[in-house]
C-alpha cells in the first residue's frame, strides 16, 4: 500500500474529493483509509448512498465490522446524508466518508443539487475547522463523461470549491492498482499509480 499517498489524501480538518469512473478505486481507497484510521485507534463513520459498501471487502482490508468505532449508514436522500454527516462531526469522529455524492435524491424545490451541497459544504467546512475530522466525498463520473457532463450531475462545482484536496482516479491495468492525478492540494499536479493490492475476501462472506 502507498501509505504516503494515503496520508496526503487525509487532510485533517479538511474536505477531500475523490472522483473517477466505476471501478477506479474510490471505495477501495476510502476503505484503506478507514482501516488505517481504525488501526490507529480512531473512529469512522461511513455514509453509503449508492449501496456500494461491500462488507466482505471491508473485512478483507482488516476492518472489524463489529467494532463500535466503525458505523455504516445506508441512505438515499441528501437531507438524511447531511444530518448524519453533521452529527458525526459533532461527535468528533475521525474519518467521515460519503460514498457516492452524485447519487443523492434531492428534495422537491427550485434549488439544484449543487446549490444545496454548496450551502451544506460551507457549514461543514466551518465545522471541520474546529475538529480533527477528515471528510471524504466520492463522485462516480462514469466512463466517457466530459467535464461538462460531470457538472450536469450538479455536485462538481460545490465540491470543487470547498475541497482542500481533489484527486481523480482511473482504472488500472491490474486489480488494486489505480492511476491518479492530484488536482488540488499540497501535491497538486502529481500523477502516478496508487497500488493498494487486491486482498482476497474471506470465504463465506456475503452482502
Amino acid at each position: 500500500m502507498s501509505t504516503s499517498l494515503i496520508e496526503s489524501m487525509s487532510p485533517t480538518g479538511r474536505i477531500l474529493q475523490l472522483w473517477g469512473p466505476t471501478g477506479s478505486g474510490k471505495t477501495h481507497v476510502c476503505l484503506a483509509m478507514a482501516a488505517d484510521t481504525l488501526k490507529a485507534g480512531g473512529t469512522v463513520g461511513w455514509i453509503d448512498i449508492h449501496a456500494a459498501f461491500l462488507p466482505y471487502w471491508a473485512r478483507a482490508l482488516g476492518i472489524d465490522l463489529e467494532s463500535d468505532r466503525f458505523d455504516v449508514f445506508q441512505v438515499m436522500d441528501l437531507s438524511e446524508t447531511v444530518v448524519i454527516a453533521k452529527a458525526l462531526l459533532a461527535a468528533g469522529v475521525n474519518l467521515v466518508v460519503i460514498d457516492g455524492v452524485e447519487s443523492c435524491m434531492t428534495p422537491p424545490g427550485k434549488e439544484t443539487l449543487d446549490d444545496i451541497w454548496r450551502t451544506h459544504l460551507a457549514e461543514i467546512s466551518s465545522l471541520l475547522s474546529t475538529t480533527g475530522t477528515t471528510f471524504v466525498g466520492t463522485l462516480s463520473t462514469h466512463t466517457g463523461w466530459s467535464g461538462a457532463a460531470v457538472q450536469k450531475v450538479g455536485v462538481e462545482p460545490a465540491w470543487k470549491v470547498y475541497s482542500s484536496s481533489r484527486i481523480s482516479l482511473a482504472r488500472g491495468s491490474t486489480p488494486g492498482s489505480y492511476p491518479y492525478t492530484i488536482h488540488k492540494g499540497p501535491r497538486q499536479g502529481e500523477t502516478g499509480i496508487l497500488d493498494l493490492g487486491m486482498p482476497s475476501p474471506h470465504s463465506g462472506d456475503s452482502l
